[in-house]
């Protein structure tokens, strides 16, 4: 049940859900459009690009590690050296701060304006919690277990996106906290220094995967394209498909019905049901074969 592998889709079933499945698309939304209002406003909002008060120990590492790749050691501390004595440091630093940031904030705006998102969830592989059992998730993405939840691989999917478009598509995973402003200077320090923050390399690209600690039971990936919103995939990387136990029979037919018509998919059916003693969801097998051969 457990699958580190695997990402999922929960859809509240209505015509877009249907047609995707039977077409064979994904939908990519702008962070604009997601349901967190809050997300779109932090994104655009949580980087304070003004320049710190200077400190000349900063300035000093943020320069042997802005060279260290280019430059032997020495010659970067002859440079230190001439830059110190000259008393030029200063102005060095703050000139290299400003026209990074200044690259960065023009980036970082062109990435959030022109990106696509597509939103799945996770299972919890160190702690053993199924995404196909999370009761939350059912009844916020899936209306209260009348819809329905696509289990992908994630390798495969990530694969058939990049046939599609000629290029890989990003992801990542979400990482979830307290929201609040970061100062640029920092974040780009951070990644010229590769300083690791609580295992989660924290710099100005990180921005767009980061959530308030209120959405952590989504366990959130996602994938990221540019501009695109309708991406073709060739659903052989579809594992399962669960039904939620209140979706209608009328509904469920038709659903069964799709799946059954569509060539590329050959995956396992399941159901998810509410257990009546635990007051847990439980996946149960359905012996229906989607089997095209």
């Amino acid at each position: 049940m457990i699958n580190e592998q695997s990402i999922y889709k929960f859809f509240p079933y209505n015509f877009h859900d249907l047609d995707a499945l039977s077409n064979n698309y994904l939908w990519f939304s702008h962070y604009s459009e997601f349901n967190d209002p809050f997300e779109d406003l932090f994104i655009a909002n949580a980087l304070n690009f003004e320049i710190a008060k200077y400190e000349e120990k900063k300035a000093i590492e943020f320069y042997k590690q802005l060279h260290r790749e280019a430059l032997p050691a020495d010659q970067i501390e002859i440079r230190l050296l001439e830059l110190c004595i000259k008393g030029e440091l200063e102005t060095h630093y703050k000139k290299t701060i400003a026209r990074t940031i200044e690259h960065a904030k023009e980036k970082f705006s062109k990435f959030v304006s022109n990106s696509k998102v597509c939103c799945f969830a996770q299972d919890r592989v160190e702690t053993k919690e199924s995404a196909l059992q999370n009761k939350l998730m059912w009844s916020h993405y899936a209306n209260g277990l009348r819809g329905f939840c696509i289990e992908y691989n994630k390798q495969k999917l990530i694969e058939e996106l990049h046939k599609t478009l000629g290029s890989k598509p990003l992801y990542a995973s979400i990482k979830y906290g307290k929201l609040k402003k970061y100062q640029a200077e920092e974040l780009l320090i951070n990644s010229v220094n590769n300083i690791d923050n609580s295992n989660f390399h924290l710099g100005i690209g990180s921005i767009p995967t980061m959530k308030s600690d209120e959405w952590a039971y989504e366990n959130e990936f996602r994938l990221i394209v540019e501009n695109s919103s309708l991406n073709n995939i060739y659903s052989e990387a579809i594992q399962s498909i669960t039904i939620g136990d209140k979706m209608s029979d009328y509904k469920k037919n038709t659903l069964l019905s799709i799946i059954k018509s569509n060539e590329r998919i050959n995956c396992e059916i399941h159901k998810a049901v509410i257990n009546t003693n635990s007051f847990e969801i439980e996946i149960i097998p359905l012996s229906i074969s989607t089997n095209k051969e």
